[in-house]
């Protein structure tokens, strides 16, 4: 069991999952919160390969990394949703002036599943923030830096909650799914 590597993965797939929900909220583009998905089923799955202590693979096919965690987590039922996701990975990283961007109900549908994911992944993990100065990174980071959002809630016209509110919601609705 390698708990450190799996929080660092979870967060990692936070990252992604709060970032596609924040882009789905503000009516983003589909293949920009479609790829942040993928990312955060990905990360997400690599967490339980983490905490397991197994090799991760460099793959990011989600249906290569499911069958690497089937005594984890029994994906079975869902594999047509891991190969749609995992097309996003490819289709919607590069450009094709012909293709249309995904409908907003096949977003709304995966970014459910990938909701769930991370909710079934729950590993007792608990994520604590660190400091820049705790993080090896490889480009120096000012002091204080903080993601100034003036331009997003312009542009978007939106309200961005404070992020403990966000927490908090995310918090409950998880806890409904888990009463059902």
């Amino acid at each position: 069991m390698n708990k450190q590597a799996a929080k660092e993965w979870l967060t990692k797939s936070w990252h992604n999952l709060s970032t596609a929900i924040l882009l789905y909220k503000a009516e983003h583009y589909t293949d920009i919160i479609a790829v942040e998905i993928h990312y955060s089923c990905e990360k997400t799955l690599k967490t339980i390969l983490a905490y397991s202590n197994k090799k991760i693979p460099k793959t990011h096919s989600l249906i290569e990394i499911s069958k690497e965690i089937s005594l984890n987590i029994d994906l079975t039922d869902d594999l047509e949703l891991l190969k749609q996701i995992s097309r996003y990975h490819i289709e919607e990283s590069y450009p094709a002036f012909d293709r249309a961007l995904p409908p907003r109900e096949e977003i709304r549908e995966v970014l459910d599943f990938a909701k769930e994911i991370v909710y079934k992944a729950n590993l007792n993990c608990k994520i604590n923030p660190i400091e820049t100065k705790d993080y090896v990174a490889l480009a120096k980071r000012p002091h204080y830096s903080v993601l100034n959002k003036t331009k997003i809630k312009n542009k978007f016209n939106i309200d961005i909650p404070y992020w403990k509110d966000s927490l908090s919601e995310c918090l409950i609705t998880l806890g409904e799914k888990n009463e059902k």
